[in-house]
């Protein structure tokens, strides 16, 4: 599947114009899944003088296993006209015990970020269970 998507925030008054768009797209074929997706904005002081303002992007690739157990890799981007930068570099791994209704995902995730020339990296760990009954 492919999706796109847009948004006008028209401004006047005290309130700031705001464009967004984007698109991504969905595959699933024998137990592969990929997906992504591309995002942009931009801001100005009404819609006739908007101007870039951040882009943000993803990718994913899992393959299920067994009919229980799904890897998955990881990687997303958002990078800020400011000059700010975030990038994530993650891999995750899914439990279907009983198909959707009874499902455990976690991930492990670098976080590298450029904020205000400020460099940071962290680990970030999640984990999440979902019964469906």
């Amino acid at each position: 599947s492919v999706g796109a998507a847009a948004m006008m925030h028209f401004g006047g008054g005290d309130n700031t114009a705001a464009a967004r768009a984007g698109a991504d797209f969905v595959v699933k074929r024998y137990g592969l899944s990929a997906t992504g997706g591309i995002y942009l904005a931009s801001e100005g002081a009404d819609e006739g003088e908007l101007s870039y303002t951040g882009l943000g992007t993803y990718a994913q690739v899992g393959h299920v296993l067994g009919k229980k157990w799904q890897p998955a890799l990881r990687y997303a981007l958002v990078n800020e006209d400011s000059g700010d930068k975030s990038h994530e570099i993650a891999g995750a791994l899914s439990l279907y015990e009983f198909a959707h209704n009874f499902k455990w995902q976690s991930d492990l995730a670098v976080l590298i970020r450029d904020v205000l020339g400020t460099k940071a990296n962290d680990l970030r760990a999640r984990t999440q269970l979902q019964l469906t009954f």
